[in-house]
């Protein structure tokens, strides 16, 4: 009896001009194995399907069988797989039907889309020809390569992202270098290319109130810390978009808008004061929205009175909004926020403000940017601060060995990390 071995190798973030000596590598070491572990085969076979490429082993011995039971068990559904690869050889055609692949990944794109942009960031350290320079100088020119690179990435990503699994159009423009980095991005996102002056210099703001906002906040701490063991500024990036990632840093644009929508769903854009009040007290209540009892882009750990980046963008929302005809939608968000710190000093007699992602959510969606989109465009925006924190732990600073305040036992100094 026949049997048949499948080995998938992933090779989509590989540089293509090491895929062929890493199939001969794989091919020969898998060989290597079979004769010294005695395992009778006919031949090894290689092919190049859809996004991944089979090492196709047929061995004939049918005593062979628990190491392919074993195979099955640590790879489950793998006989499936199997069966698929034997039909793309034949056939000549991929045969994989992608819709649960699709729905699956419309759930997850947000964590995907940042996941991939991490991917593609450490990616970058492989075509620099001196990744692992650190010297400030060298920090600089490579930080400033990568806010360079980031845009395009993003906008290519998600191109790439809607067409393979939304069905969208597939298109892919140039960088256009008589463009600003907000203009690029717009021309890039649309398939016609176009754009107007207003909605340029809002995007082109948010990024400048994005870009920084001192040391202490998660993702850029987390750069600093990284680049202060002396790593490579690929890897930094990589940790700051990670940190991003988690919905209590970059996410909460994300939790704005989807509360927002809840409340005009429930009261209308013609909502009455009276009842914008009653729903930020169900919400304070816990009775709304996800029952937190949290105000999303209501209050900041460092701004009280007012934080000067929302009040920034406030303007340059409204201007947006008018010319988008949803002023109305504007004016709500407006009279929330008032009502929302007028209600919240009333409970607690403290002094709150609306801080930046408070509009943000509402330019992104007036720009017709995707969901998947929003803490992208954050990522683009702090890069510039990462990159000059990171510069700066390197001229002024040592190792940053964050301090318990807890009065936790410390571990004996030789097993300190």
């Amino acid at each position: 009896m026949e049997n048949y071995f499948l080995l998938e190798v992933g090779v989509e973030e590989l540089p293509s001009r090491f895929v062929e000596s890493t199939l001969t590598q794989i091919k020969e070491n898998l060989e290597k194995s079979l004769k010294e572990n005695r395992v009778e085969f006919k031949d090894i076979e290689k092919y190049l399907l859809d996004d991944d490429f089979f090492q196709w082993a047929k061995y004939g011995s049918s005593e062979n069988g628990f190491e392919l039971e074993s195979y099955k068990l640590q790879h489950p559904g793998c006989e499936e797989k199997i069966e698929l690869a034997v039909a793309m050889i034949r056939n000549m055609k991929v045969v994989e039907n992608r819709k649960s692949t699709s729905q699956e990944y419309k759930m997850q794109s947000f964590d995907r889309m940042m996941n991939k942009l991490q991917q593609e960031v450490l990616m970058l350290y492989t075509y620099d020809e001196n990744p692992d320079d650190i010297s400030p100088e060298a920090t600089l020119n490579k930080g400033l390569d990568l806010i360079a690179k980031i845009p395009e990435i993003v906008c290519y990503a998600y191109r790439t992202k809607v067409h393979y699994f939304d069905s969208d159009s597939l298109f892919i423009h140039p960088v256009n270098t008589e463009y600003s980095i907000a203009e690029n991005i717009l021309q890039m996102l649309r398939i016609d290319r176009s754009f107007t002056k207003i909605e340029a210099s809002v995007l082109d703001m948010c990024l400048v109130l994005h870009a920084d906002h001192g040391g202490g906040n998660n993702s850029t701490f987390t750069n600093v810390v990284m680049s202060s063991t002396g790593t490579d500024i690929y890897s930094c990036f990589a940790g700051a978009i990670g940190s991003l990632k988690g919905p209590k840093h970059g996410g909460a644009n994300l939790a704005v808008a989807k509360q927002m929508e809840l409340v005009i769903d429930k009261v209308g854009l013609n909502a009455t004061d009276e009842q914008l009040k009653q729903v930020i007290k169900d919400i304070l209540d816990k009775k709304f929205n996800d029952q937190s009892g949290l105000i999303y882009g209501i209050g900041h750990a460092v701004y009280t009175l007012s934080d000067p980046r929302c009040q920034i963008l406030s303007k340059q929302c409204k201007q947006l909004a008018i010319e988008k005809n949803r002023l109305k939608e504007y004016e709500l968000y407006h009279r929330f926020e008032e009502l929302a710190v007028a209600e919240i000093k009333a409970r607690k007699g403290i002094n709150v403000c609306a801080n930046i992602d408070f509009y943000s959510g509402l330019v992104y969606d007036m720009l017709g940017l995707s969901k998947d989109l929003y803490t992208l465009m954050f990522v683009i925006g702090r890069s510039v601060g990462w990159v000059a924190h990171n510069i700066e732990n390197k001229l002024y600073s040592g190792k940053i060995i964050p301090r318990r305040t807890s009065p936790r036992r410390q571990a004996p100094p030789a097993w300190r990390g």
